[in-house]
């Protein structure tokens, strides 16, 4: 429609080729009006406004255009994730919503979809689209580069397509996701590779072994991998079970009566991060929140979570106190 629209609007623009003039031919009196200056402006004015209220289907179709069904092979995705109905699932990047409203579909009606996004635009667009084609259990939040404003322990997978190699600090930034997990919880991730010659060329790619090496800096295992998609990889991850089980620890302790968590740090290179919003308190000293590598050991014992930190040797223990 843009297109067509503005090749009608542009001939307005194209000056009568000089000829003779034919006194048998009838002059539309439209002709001269077309092309005065006042038709002039508001040509422009009008594609203008053509320009500007499809910036958001411009963006929608770069998400969505080069007939990308043909490769991304939605379906079968949505197939392998094995979504249940009922389920919440935060679609990280969600941008133009080319799985949001699949991933709608598949959780029904009692499941619930957050479509989280940095751009606002994109957030409209979703959010207009979910109106129209009645969707209500599609949520969008306006995440921040560094936080995907999801709640703690609100989803049970966590899926982000084509948006792994854009995000800075990984290994920090993964790592904070795992609070946003129900127990079981999954992140799958899907990114082009270095068999998409046209993202290759502008480095809009990982390599699937970056992936896992960083996921695994960040506190997750390979649950599995699939091969199907020509463009990118595909791969689904859990937390590790050292984390599952310490968490688990770590709930279980604070379930007990009269017993609460005070924060006591033995090292004067450890400060408080942020609650996770479940009673566990991270810790990490400022080189690590930045995405250095580190292995962390939570321990119930005798009414304390000992946190042992293995990167430079510092220790820090949160003893449980009654309340």
């Amino acid at each position: 429609m843009f297109r067509s629209s503005a090749a009608r609007l542009a001939t307005l623009w194209q000056k009568p080729a000089k000829t003779s003039p034919d006194p048998t031919r009838t002059r539309s009196p439209m002709r001269p009006l077309c092309r005065t200056p006042e038709a002039k402006t508001l040509s422009l004015a009008f594609i203008a406004l053509l320009v500007l209220a499809g910036c958001a289907r411009i963006k929608q179709w770069a998400y969505e255009g080069f007939d990308r069904d043909s490769w991304q092979a939605p379906e079968k995705v949505i197939a392998a994730l094995e979504i249940r109905q009922g389920d919440h699932i935060a679609d990280l990047g969600s941008g133009s919503g080319y799985f949001t409203f699949r991933l709608a579909r598949a959780v029904g009606p009692t499941g619930r979809i957050y479509a989280v996004d940095i751009d606002p635009e994109m957030n409209d667009l979703v959010a207009k689209r979910s109106r129209e084609q009645g969707f209500d259990n599609i949520q969008v939040i306006l995440a921040e580069p560094d936080d995907p404003k999801l709640v703690a322990g609100s989803v049970d997978l966590i899926f982000t397509v084509n948006t792994y190699h854009h995000i800075d600090g990984r290994v920090a930034y993964f790592r904070k996701l795992q609070r946003y997990l129900r127990p079981g919880g999954r992140l799958a991730i899907i990114d082009f590779d270095r068999r998409a010659w046209f993202q290759g060329l502008w480095s809009h790619y990982t390599p699937p072994e970056f992936i896992r090496r960083e996921m695994e800096q960040a506190g997750y295992r390979l649950q599995r991998e699939f091969a199907f998609l020509d463009r990118q990889s595909f791969q689904i991850f859990v937390p590790t079970d050292k984390q599952v089980k310490a968490e688990a620890e770590v709930k279980l302790a604070l379930s007990l009566p009269g017993v609460s968590l005070n924060l006591n740090l033995f090292s004067s290179q450890t400060k408080r991060v942020e609650d996770s919003g479940e009673g566990l308190v991270p810790l990490g000293r400022r080189g690590i929140e930045k995405g250095g590598h580190e292995e962390i050991d939570r321990i119930v014992l005798r009414r304390r979570i000992r946190v042992n930190a293995r990167d430079d040797d510092w220790l820090a223990v949160l003893p449980f106190v009654q309340g």
